[in-house]
């Protein structure tokens, strides 16, 4: 990606503008930025690096715990509207120990279900960026074929890797040392395809191939259908009793003919691959905690 002179790339200027905090960095420097003024001096609002780009803050909730966002735009603050945060710091009333927890976005407009996830905000560089620079030496972000990950940088010198994908992950360590430990993090499971399940699956279908090529040629009209063509069925649909059709199979098989308008279609391929969505004929492996993997099948669960 190429820019224009004199201008900084996103990494640069969150490379520019973080500060690598730790709890007693943060608090400092909350206690140093001046609010802003005007008709907002009222908000409280502090500016964590340069004042025009303010929504990218710091909060004070207590003496001990301070938070930032790159989403505190000042029409939320203003509307009471909620906004998530990114980075947590936090100190134990006894002041011996230190956590630090980083926040998974989540969907905060979806008013059905605002706690839902919503990891692919962590994509943008501008936020991918203001996390990696702006956790303690020791932690960074980690992206690993689009998926999230803090990668921690242990004693030992063998980096562990925990994914944002579930949720928030948090990190303690003692005040005055150096390397932090995992406290909560999330176990991930690699999904492979059951072979024995799938040979089962491809048999159950071929009743239904049977029918498909006899009736595709006398199907004159379809539906505008966008997705999997067994939406709204499950596998149990091709289990056929006697010679009677199961209701379904001509709704089945207009949405493959519909496919086969505006896409090559090689109906044996596409109705393997479109089944084991359905039906997950998977089997789950555990992954060690800090490790990274890749899941082609995550997308189903």
């Amino acid at each position: 990606m190429g820019y224009y002179y004199g201008t900084r790339s996103a990494e640069e200027v969150q490379a520019q503008n973080g500060g690598r905090y730790t709890f007693d960095t943060i608090k400092a420097k909350y206690e140093s930025i001046k609010p802003l003024r005007g008709k907002r001096k009222d908000q409280n609002l502090r500016p964590l690096g340069e004042r025009r780009r303010d929504w990218e803050q710091v909060f004070k909730l207590s003496e001990n715990e301070y938070y930032i966002s790159n989403e505190a735009y000042s029409f939320r603050l203003a509307n009471s509207q909620p906004f998530n945060r990114a980075i947590t710091w936090k100190r134990s009333d006894d002041g011996t120990m230190d956590y630090i927890t980083i926040h998974t976005p989540k969907r905060l407009w979806d008013t059905t279900n605002p706690q839902a996830l919503a990891v692919f905000s962590l994509s943008p560089p501008s936020t991918y960026f203001f996390y990696s620079y702006n956790m303690p030496d020791g932690l960074s972000m980690h992206n690993y074929y689009s998926n999230k990950y803090v990668c921690l940088r242990p004693q030992n010198g063998n980096y562990q890797y925990y994914t944002l994908e579930q949720g928030d992950i948090t990190f303690q360590r003692k005040v005055g040392e150096q390397f932090w430990q995992p406290l909560v993090v999330h176990r991930q499971f690699k999904h492979t395809l059951d072979r024995t399940k799938t040979k089962e699956l491809r048999q159950s279908v071929q009743p239904f191939l049977e029918y498909y090529k006899m009736i595709e040629p006398l199907i004159d009209k379809t539906a505008y259908h966008y997705g999997n063509p067994m939406q709204g069925f499950d596998e149990s649909i091709f289990k056929q009793s006697g010679d009677e059709v199961p209701e379904g199979w001509f709704t089945i098989a207009e949405r493959y003919k519909y496919r086969s308008a505006w896409r090559t279609l090689d109906i044996n391929k596409w109705i393997y691959k479109d089944l084991y969505q359905i039906a997950k004929p998977c089997v789950a492996e555990e992954v060690p905690l800090g490790q990274l993997t890749i899941d082609r099948y995550k997308k189903w669960y």
